[in-house]
């Protein structure tokens, strides 16, 4: 097997919930992961040494995960990581969607195929939770409720709906961390609100919008005024529940009517006038 293709999805959260700081620095949390049909296409290939070619993107190859990924594996294996990567983004950058963890997961996935190395599946999830939180999410997709620091996985029923997706053009300088530095108290929470609606999708009831709560939501206001205005010209055009994803600024709207959620795909396209992007997606169901 010589050339790998994959398509590597995005991803909202249903819901997102810290919980507290744990003693190594990082935080517990409570999420409900949807991956969704907004996907980067990636083609992996063998080849005398690592290359990385990432088509409509700038970000500089030592910081690219689905680099990073290769060499994580090849030094598990150990193998020289041998492989040209050929990235194709379609999913916007550092907004709250998953991309480049995406890209991460689908690179050690791809390259266990074109590589043929023998890896223990939990082998290959330690892999991913070193290279970042949502990437265990990535090697399985689908619908889960993450816990601990996101990488404890359960899987979920996905729900039957659409998601009109919103990146707006807002970019926050180390904003993961930034937004951790400014959580106070009334933003953490006990993780009952995702709990519910893991019961709902249990039950195989809608997702309840009122549910879809996000830590970050207050915090990412405070530094980036502009998420606020969105929030604003949503409200003037008749559209209450919008909701953060990840920390953001990438934003969605719950509809599972599909015309009316072509509507309201066409009412944040005038919004953002070109300052952003919005998708219409469908929910990926796994297994």
């Amino acid at each position: 097997m010589n050339l790998i293709t994959r398509h590597a999805c995005a991803k909202l959260n249903l819901g997102l919930e810290v919980l507290k700081k744990r003693d190594d620095g990082f935080h517990d949390l409570s999420t409900i992961f949807q991956e969704i049909e907004w996907c980067d296409a990636l083609t992996l290939r063998k080849a005398p040494q690592l290359t990385l070619e990432c088509e409509a993107s700038a970000i500089a190859d030592e910081d690219n995960l689905a680099l990073a990924a290769a060499k994580a594996l090849a030094d598990h294996l150990g193998i020289p990581p041998d492989a040209a990567i050929h990235l194709r983004k379609h999913v916007p950058m550092a907004a709250g969607l998953g991309g480049a963890s995406s890209d991460a997961a689908h690179t050690l996935l791809g390259l266990v195929d074109l590589w043929q190395g023998p890896i223990a599946p939990s082998d290959l999830e330690q892999i991913a939770a070193r290279l970042g939180s949502d990437v265990p999410f990535f090697l399985t997709g689908g619908t889960a409720h993450g816990t601990g620091t996101g990488t404890t996985l359960t899987s979920l029923p996905t729900p039957a709906t659409a998601f009109v997706v919103i990146a707006p053009d807002i970019m926050i300088p180390n904003k993961t961390r930034e937004l951790y530095r400014r959580l106070v108290p009334g933003d953490w929470s006990d993780g009952s609100t995702v709990r519910r609606q893991v019961a709902r999708l249990q039950q195989g009831l809608p997702l309840d919008p009122t549910l879809c709560v996000n830590a970050f939501a207050r915090a990412l206001r405070e530094i980036a005024p502009d998420v606020g205005h969105l929030h604003d010209a949503a409200r003037a055009n008749g559209i209450e529940d919008l909701h953060l994803s990840g920390a953001g600024p990438s934003h969605y709207v719950i509809e599972p009517d599909p015309e009316r959620a072509v509507r309201i795909a066409s009412s944040f396209t005038e919004i953002l006038g070109g300052r952003g992007s919005v998708n219409l997606c469908r929910p990926v169901v796994r297994g």
